[in-house]
């Protein structure tokens, strides 16, 4: 008890050696893959006699409970050898300014903040590594900045900003094609759908909707008017022809079934 009460001694300090020893062991591991798994547990201090200096951890009912959360990541191989831990933070809610509201505070300044913490903290410790990591994580992990993280050290992709720039790109260019197509559709009556679409394309529109697949090629503006139907379009003898929002809603249902299509078996 001595030992483990001395001011001198930190959790940190004695369990560096460990993570140093577990990056060692993943990076001499001849495991096809290896599993990071971060989790939560609660250590529940609550009817402890000679707890102090114990934050909140949680409710049950009413009743505040008191003790440490830990969020820890252990690795283990393709065939469950644990290798090691390679991250173990301990801390109570009352870590948090809690009187600033959750949907307020920035990630740094919730405990969501450790899932973050571990995957960068293990990249580190890790350092040039050529095998293979998969994290787990459970519905925990589930927000945008974990994932966004997970994302950022798989790929190495731009900042947000210009992840967002080229995502617009892409998306401009789509919406000028589909505008484009909606004019063709509107403009020359006698174009076949084989002539901007594929045959398994214009095919699984009508295995979509149920329909015979017809003979001979349809013409496009069939094709078109069946990909409005898909983005909610009601036809009518009177109405008006379908917008650039519906046709872009059923292009995306579009392009899921017509990718489908050539794994389907259909019966005509």
């Amino acid at each position: 008890m001595i030992f483990f009460s001395n001011p001198k001694i930190t959790s940190d300090k004695l369990i560096e050696p460990h993570y140093q020893q577990t990056a060692e062991r993943i990076k001499r591991s001849n495991a096809k893959y290896v599993l990071a798994l971060q989790d939560q547990m609660r250590l529940n201090y609550t009817s402890h006699p000679a707890k102090t200096e114990l934050g909140r951890i949680g409710k049950s009912g009413k009743t505040e409970q008191y003790g440490l959360i830990q969020h820890s990541v252990l690795c283990v191989t393709d065939k469950n050898e644990p290798l090691g831990l390679m991250n173990v933070k301990l801390f109570d809610y009352e870590d948090f300014d809690t009187d600033i509201h959750q949907h307020h505070r920035s990630i740094k300044d919730k405990a969501t903040r450790y899932w973050i913490d571990a995957l960068v903290n293990m990249r580190q410790r890790l350092g040039e590594c050529q095998q293979r990591i998969i994290t787990v994580a459970d519905r925990e992990g589930d927000f945008y900045e974990f994932l966004h993280e997970l994302i950022v050290a798989k790929a190495e992709l731009h900042s947000s900003r210009e992840t967002i720039k080229n995502l617009i790109a892409m998306a401009s260019i789509s919406a000028c094609r589909l505008y484009w197509l909606i004019y063709i559709g509107r403009t020359e009556a006698a174009i076949k759908a084989d002539q901007l679409f594929e045959d398994f394309e214009w095919k699984a529109i009508y295995v979509y909707f149920k329909e015979k697949i017809p003979q001979e090629c349809p013409m496009l503006s069939e094709v078109i008017l069946r990909i409005a139907r898909l983005g909610g379009y009601k036809f009518t003898k009177k109405g008006q022809p379908p917008g650039i929002k519906t046709m872009w809603i059923g292009f995306q249902q579009f392009t899921i079934a017509a990718q489908m299509y050539p794994n389907m078996t259909v019966i005509d």
